[in-house]
């Protein structure tokens, strides 16, 4: 897969809503989002020295998306309606 023209590492990344309800109590979206940090800081830098883009694809398990996740499906798509 070429994003910005460069090969892009994707890590699929599911998670529970309700993950860290704990600490902080329920916040919509919360979960995903720190679930694509977290992994944009562990493999971000090794991708780009390797000159790759990373595109973290985070989820959670009802059906949300992170933006990431987003902007990938959403160029997806375009390629897939103009081939």
């Amino acid at each position: 897969m070429l994003a910005g023209g460069k090969h892009a590492c994707v890590d699929l990344t599911g998670v529970s809503p309700l993950a860290g309800l704990r600490e902080s109590g329920f916040v919509a979206g919360q979960a995903i989002r720190k679930a694509e940090s977290k992994k944009v800081d562990k493999h971000a830098k090794a991708c780009a020295d390797n000159q790759h883009a990373f595109v973290p694809f985070a989820f959670d398990t009802f059906g949300s998306l992170a933006p990431e996740a987003i902007r990938l499906l959403t160029r997806v798509q375009k390629v897939v309606h103009n081939s």
